[in-house]
């Protein structure tokens, strides 16, 4: 089965013609509305396992963005969850942030 996220930065020559590897990707985005479990379980370890340095879950129900990082021995030692009110700072992107309430639904009633 070929995995295919729903985004990914990547340093690839010609994709169309070599494809993206675990090793080429310096963050993968999954967007979870229905798939919030594989991408916490199944997904996670493939990526941890290829290497990917940084790997986001948008949670669209809980309104909030799950950051994995440092990939070791097949998972990542390192997460943190960002809620609807803040910024998510991309460690292999330096300078880069993203506002959670921009890439979330606004709460119900909005």
């Amino acid at each position: 089965t070929q995995l295919v996220p729903d985004m990914v930065v990547a340093i690839v020559d010609d994709p169309w013609v070599t494809g993206v590897r675990g090793e080429d990707c310096l963050l993968v985005v999954e967007v979870a509305q229905t798939s919030l479990s594989s991408d916490r379980t199944m997904k996670k370890a493939i990526y941890a396992s290829e290497g990917v340095p940084e790997y986001w879950i948008v949670d669209l129900a809980g309104r909030a963005v799950e950051v994995y990082r440092d990939p070791e021995n097949g998972d990542y030692t390192s997460k943190a969850v960002y809620g609807r009110d803040a910024m998510v700072p991309c460690v292999v992107l330096s300078g880069v942030s993203v506002a959670v309430s921009e890439i979330t639904p606004p709460p119900e009633g909005d």
